[in-house]
């Protein structure tokens, strides 16, 4: 009896170990499979992320961005987790660039955030605000009952040997067609101003400044405009303050224009002096001729 006992439990753990043996065998061959269809699920969700915020950013760009260009948009810092997305920028000041703050974003595999603070990275000095990582200075615009408005013409007209960027603010709305025939001549509009992402006031510049880029070599901006009216319309599906500007008119001469920045030779902003259509002249980046900043 003692004997079978003795049998029955060394077939009884021959069979134990066997079964531990088969068990580290299946997690040996299924972990692997497991981790990469986890992996693979993961990037696939977090690809979805990443091109969702890559969508926000372009359009965040493509409504809001007061004379500043894109040079790139890329992923950065990316592992298993998420990753981070930034946009590059820079302004063309008479064919002369100066990088900008860059714009940047964070994904994971279930979500994704622009990160706003980018946005609005200012600095602020009395009246005047600054780029905070290039600290170039910002051009602003100004509301119908703002005090202490600037004439910043006036000053640049004096500048030799120079180029500026300056923020101008009409007296009163007015259609492309009509700004472009009462622009002086040297004095060119890269951007126009239609208003601001807040309801009370349209001088602060930490709010989303609203409008759309000039097209340059004589072209119309209508193509510029169309990118506009798609960008509002997707951003007014999650923000309230943004519905009032998806309704704008498709028809670009019926769009009622707040202001524009301009750029040309400082002496020619001269030319904007005491016009009874200006509110306000706000002076932006102001650069030598000769390319040393």
């Amino acid at each position: 009896m003692k004997q079978q006992n003795a049998n029955f439990k060394k077939m009884a753990l021959k069979v134990r170990i066997r079964r531990i043996i088969f068990t580290i065998m299946l997690i040996m061959l299924f972990t692997p499979i497991l981790m990469a269809v986890g992996y693979k699920v993961t990037q696939s969700m977090s690809a979805k992320q990443s091109n969702k915020l890559f969508q926000e950013m372009t359009i965040i760009n493509e409504v809001s961005s007061p004379n500043i260009e894109v040079s790139d948009q890329f992923i950065d810092h990316s592992d298993f987790m998420g990753g981070e997305v930034v946009s590059h920028r820079y302004k063309d000041i008479e064919g002369q660039r100066i990088p900008w703050s860059p714009l940047q974003g964070n994904y994971s595999w279930n979500q994704s955030e622009f990160n706003f603070s980018t946005f609005s990275s200012i600095d602020s000095e009395g009246a005047a605000t600054y780029d905070r990582i290039t600290q170039r200075k910002i051009p602003q615009f100004y509301s119908l009952d703002s005090h202490n408005l600037p004439e910043d013409a006036t000053k640049l007209a004096k500048l030799k040997g120079a180029v500026s960027e300056v923020g101008v603010t009409f007296t009163s709305s007015m259609s492309y067609r009509k700004i472009k025939k009462i622009m002086p001549k040297g004095v060119h509009v890269k951007w126009y101003w239609l208003g601001s992402d807040k309801s009370k006031t349209e001088i602060d510049v930490e709010a989303m400044q609203l409008g759309f880029s000039e097209a340059g070599n004589g072209e119309s901006a209508s193509g510029n405009f169309a990118e506009y009216r798609h960008g509002i319309k997707e951003l007014s599906a999650s923000n309230e303050r943004m519905k009032r500007y998806s309704k704008v008119s498709s028809d670009l001469n019926k769009v009622k224009i707040k202001g524009v920045i301009v750029t040309g030779d400082s002496q020619m902003m001269g030319k904007l002096v005491n016009k009874s259509w200006i509110l306000a002249t706000s002076a932006g980046v102001t650069l030598s001729k000769n390319g040393l900043n």
